[in-house]
């Protein structure tokens, strides 16, 4: 039985081929409630998605075009 999940998480890896490459993931926002059933953390694992999504996803796109202009 696993006892953690990863419910937002940012990569920055160096792939099989020498690569450079951004991994950007996070749990999906209509799946809070499936995955956190007790509904005391929903409010609290949304505002952190939307939170850390503001800041991370620009980023993940800005390294992704850096790489790509290379």
């Amino acid at each position: 039985m696993k006892n953690e999940a990863t419910l937002i998480g940012f990569k920055v890896l160096l792939n099989s081929r020498g690569t450079l490459v951004t991994e950007y993931t996070e749990l999906p926002a209509d799946a809070v409630e499936t995955v956190f059933r007790g509904g005391g953390d929903q409010a609290d694992v949304r505002a952190i998605l939307r939170e850390v999504s503001k800041k991370l996803k620009p980023l993940h796109n800005e390294i992704e075009q850096l790489l790509l202009e290379k």
